[in-house]
């Protein structure tokens, strides 16, 4: 089982928008890899009680929702959850919720627009409250204080960008003599 592309294109787009071009890569990436996790997890879950996950489908709510609540999860397990501002249960606590509300009425999950609205929450306050490239530099979200404005994000990379540019220019000169 893959994740959607609609469900996946739809989060991508409404968070990423408002946040501008510099962070829209890392919000795909950081999308793609949370729907990823999610997959492991209802594997996890399903696949000892004899679910055959090449064949299971769920209702697309249900998958970006939960897809939210593993993210929660995994803050809270690294001791990042009471560092990122946002309005959500504990994850225990809304995987049970969640659980409950899909046995009771499934066909109500079919609609992806709740549960894409719960999981775009939780990516918003990723990309407000997490350094972009943490995640696929470390493997790891890294909280911040505050986002860096545009002058600190230069002046953190024109040390790295001076050097290039430095190295490239002597290896230029090199290869002219």
């Amino acid at each position: 089982m893959r994740h959607s592309e609609p469900i996946l294109h739809s989060a991508v787009q409404s968070v990423a928008s408002p946040l501008g071009d510099r962070l829209r890569n890392a919000v795909k990436l950081y999308v793609d890899e949370v729907f990823d996790r999610t997959i492991v997890a209802l594997q996890a879950l399903l696949e000892p009680i004899g679910v055959d996950m090449t064949t299971a489908t769920f209702a697309p709510g249900f998958v970006a929702e939960f897809a939210a609540v593993v993210q929660v999860a995994a803050w809270e397990n690294a001791g990042l959850r009471d560092h990122i501002p946002l309005e959500f249960p504990p994850a225990a606590t809304a995987m049970s919720d969640l659980v409950w509300r899909y046995h009771v009425d499934p066909a109500a999950f079919m609609d992806p627009a709740p549960g894409t609205a719960v999981f775009n929450r939780v990516v918003e306050a990723w990309a407000k409250n997490c350094h972009p490239d943490a995640r696929e530099m470390l493997g790891a979200d890294v909280v911040m204080a505050a986002p860096p404005s545009p002058a600190e994000y230069a002046a953190a990379v024109a040390p790295v960008i001076i050097t290039i540019i430095e190295k490239t220019s002597s290896e230029e000169k090199s290869n002219d003599a």
